[in-house]
């Protein structure tokens, strides 16, 4: 997997039933398990973007991803939640209010609200430009994901 600001290195261990639990270093709060390996691996990206999700609403700090380290596995939040925060944390940078996002957009502040809101849907094309109006660029990898 490519690397991207909002993946995070994540550790399998097997718990007393033999079922594996994912840990975040990063995020201790997100915590999820699966039968095996597979199964794990891909709660733990319903779980990461979960803890990205709640911090959004919490007002908490997005914290940088630490370096993957032998025996980790890197895991990236569904896309969408990945842009959210990635405009979440340029906000916060900044020390700007949706406010004053909604400004630079010209649209109302409860359009601009929504384009961080975990819970709202929002169109990439309105991520992108709510990202540029900031100075940022998205850019998209695509890649084969690995043999279940």
């Amino acid at each position: 997997m490519t690397r991207t600001p909002y993946s995070y290195p994540a550790r399998l261990e097997p718990d007393e039933k033999g079922r594996l639990v994912v840990h975040f270093p990063d995020l201790p709060e997100a915590l999820t398990d699966g039968a095996d390996e597979a199964e794990a691996l891909a709660e733990a990206s319903d779980c990461l973007s979960t803890a990205l999700a709640a911090r959004i609403v919490n007002d908490e700090d997005i914290p940088s991803s630490s370096r993957l380290r032998q025996g980790q596995h890197l895991v990236a939040p569904d896309a969408t939640m990945a842009l959210k925060a990635a405009l979440y944390s340029a906000l916060r940078a900044r020390t700007m209010t949706v406010a004053h996002l909604a400004r630079r957009l010209g649209v109302d502040d409860r359009k601009a609200a929504r384009l961080i809101d975990p819970r709202a849907a929002s169109r990439l094309t309105s991520l992108e430009a709510a990202l540029s109006a900031l100075g940022y660029a998205i850019a998209i990898a695509v890649h084969e994901k690995p043999a279940a």
